[in-house]
């Protein structure tokens, strides 16, 4: 395997075996859960966490735990911060594994910003397009 191309299949089932020793503790969220949700996205991540696929993975962390209706905000916060720093250590980005503290102290800020535009606190606005070229782009 080309160093930082991806993971190979035996660090896969190596890291897999250790996924429930680092897994975080959630009330009334099963490990097996917890296994699942990381699975699908560490099998999606070829090259491990890194600037180009964070915020996707994050967006796809968020998508799942919000289904668990009887987590609070924060602990909801907390569990996709946990499971993304879980992924990170697992995953392996070849030279980009340096930045993996800076990823993780990223990800806090980033779901924040998520939450604001979901509830509308952050609204991007587009502006009108004036001069010659307003006649290419119709306005709403």
């Amino acid at each position: 395997m080309v160093e930082g191309a991806g993971v190979s299949e035996s660090q896969i089932e190596l890291k897999k075996m250790n996924i429930s020793h680092t897994l975080p503790t959630v009330r009334d969220v099963s490990k097996e859960k917890l296994e699942e949700i990381i699975s699908t996205i560490t099998s999606s991540v070829n090259n491990g966490v890194n600037m180009n696929n964070m915020v996707n993975i994050i967006v796809l962390l968020m998508e799942q735990v919000k289904l668990f209706k009887h987590l609070r905000g924060l602990e909801k916060k907390q569990l996709v911060i946990d499971l993304l720093c879980h992924i990170i250590d697992v995953t392996d980005a070849g030279a980009f594994d340096a930045l993996d503290t800076v990823l993780k102290a990223m990800v806090p800020n980033i779901i924040d910003t998520f939450v604001d535009v979901e509830k509308g606190k952050l609204i991007f606005t587009t502006k009108k397009v004036k001069g010659c070229f307003a006649c290419c782009f119709p306005s709403k």
